[in-house]
């Protein structure tokens, strides 16, 4: 999932509003972060395939750590352990609850990516039993799920805050715009020819896994800045 991923994100801010944006999106795409990074070092893997029936026309065939079950639950478990005890970040009142509710965020990735993946999602490493209900099989299928999705993630948002400047409600109708334009874009394959380097279109995918979304996570972070948070005051 792209989309799908986003709307959790945005959907959680309801859930804990003292979680800003930026946090929430960094989350839900973390593990797809990873595997970037991974697939650039060449510690995971994943195949073009130009065949292959869908979306995204990739063989994930070895990625035992960023997207494994286990690989999932070890990420949460670091990512509320990070958020609890970081000593950088001011407290205001216990961390508790949303250091679990970003630990949730980064496991919901695994969870969205089952409904959509292949059955390429392994539980524990290469060798144990995949996963995945093969969403992505069906490009009509999956931006219908996406679509709804995201229509809902940005209902709970919205619930939880208000444009505090000028620039809070344009700033994030063109977040939205963005994402969807690229979206369509990489469903429709433009980034594997627009891209020139590196060469192979597993580079390519890893480069925009890591760096579109840090991109995204950081118009989160600006975006949230310029937007009034309801409960609690305050976002960490």
């Amino acid at each position: 999932m792209v989309l799908g991923h986003y709307a959790v994100g945005f959907a959680l801010k309801r859930v804990e509003p003292r979680l800003s944006l930026g946090m929430l999106l960094l989350g839900v795409n973390l593990i797809d972060m990873v595997f970037g990074i991974l697939l650039l070092v060449g510690i995971e893997h994943a195949r073009f395939v130009p065949t292959m029936a869908g979306i995204y026309p990739f063989d994930f065939y070895d990625i035992p750590y960023s997207h494994s079950m286990a690989g999932g639950i070890v990420l949460s478990l670091l990512g509320f352990l990070l958020y609890q005890y970081w000593p950088v970040v001011r407290k205001r009142g216990s961390r508790l609850r949303p250091a679990f509710i970003f630990g949730a965020a980064i496991f919901s990735h695994f969870l969205c990516d089952s409904i959509s993946h292949h059955s390429d999602l392994p539980i524990f490493g290469n060798a144990s039993p995949r996963i995945g209900l093969g969403l992505f099989g069906s490009l009509a299928g999956s931006a219908a799920l996406e679509g709804v999705l995201l229509v809902l993630g940005l209902y709970w948002y919205q619930k939880a805050v208000s444009p505090s400047s000028s620039i809070g409600r344009p700033g994030f109708i063109f977040f939205i715009a963005g994402l969807l334009i690229v979206y369509f874009w990489t469903m429709v394959d433009a980034p594997l020819r627009a891209l020139y380097y590196p060469a192979s279109p597993e580079m390519k995918m890893a480069l925009l896994l890591f760096f579109g979304n840090l991109f995204f996570v950081g118009v989160g972070v600006l975006l949230d800045a310029s937007r009034t948070k309801e409960g609690p005051a305050g976002s960490v």
